[in-house]
């Protein structure tokens, strides 16, 4: 779940272009690489934790304010 809402956030940050946006996802595509092709076990997901946790906090409070700019219009 946390991952699937990190890539949300990603996502989020790749489509509204912010010039750091990188800085977040090459530690995401580049470091799982070669545990996924060698060992398929999930302690090697445990490093990318806290940057999923802060892409996830990012779409979180995406989606909250694009649904406070639909109340207030």
């Amino acid at each position: 779940m946390l991952s699937m809402v990190g890539l949300i956030g990603m996502w989020r940050l790749l489509q509204r272009s912010y010039p750091l946006t990188w800085v977040f996802s090459i530690p995401l595509l580049i470091f799982p690489l070669p545990y996924y092709i060698t060992h398929p076990d999930l302690r090697y997901l445990h490093p990318l934790q806290p940057l999923l946790v802060i892409l996830a906090a990012y779409a979180v409070a995406d989606a909250n304010q694009k649904k406070k700019k639909t109340y207030i219009q």
